[in-house]
């Protein structure tokens, strides 16, 4: 019984193919970046992974939805990189703040970000700086205009 008990999977961070991150992807982030499908062998295309090495943002909202934690990101040496049951499925170089060091994210993401606010948000200089560098930025603009 001992024996039996030892061979059953006590992995809980493996893919259940419950379709949560490709549904997060294409509906909510409208990204399309997951293709979970069987590779078809006969017509070859594309792969599921190069597909998401093209189109993915590394947001992480797939990661994020993932009940089992199959689906997983992680920010390591300057890249933030997305992995499936260890396989790596995309990789890309992080962008820092350049007042504070902080990191920002990867720049597909900046760029998916700036294009969902930019209705509302004006966005000033090209030199890349964090959400708490900018208020401080503003606040400082401010207060050099508002007389005391």
């Amino acid at each position: 019984m001992v024996r039996e008990e030892a061979r059953r999977c006590l992995r809980c961070d493996v893919c259940l193919r419950c379709g949560c991150c490709v549904e997060i992807c294409r509906d909510k982030m409208g990204i399309d970046a997951l293709k979970m499908g069987y590779i078809d062998f006969d017509h070859p295309g594309p792969t599921d992974f190069r597909i998401t090495e093209e189109r993915c943002i590394l947001c992480g909202a797939c990661a994020a939805n993932c009940p089992t934690r199959a689906m997983r990101i992680e920010d390591r040496k300057g890249e933030r990189i997305l992995s499936l049951c260890g396989t790596i499925l995309n990789r890309q170089k992080l962008t820092c703040c350049q007042s504070c060091g902080a990191v920002m994210g990867p720049d597909r993401y900046l760029e998916y970000i700036k294009s969902k606010t930019r209705s509302i948000i004006q966005f000033a200089g090209i030199r890349p700086i964090c959400d708490a560098c900018a208020r401080k930025s503003s606040a400082g603009c401010i207060d050099e205009i508002t007389p005391v």
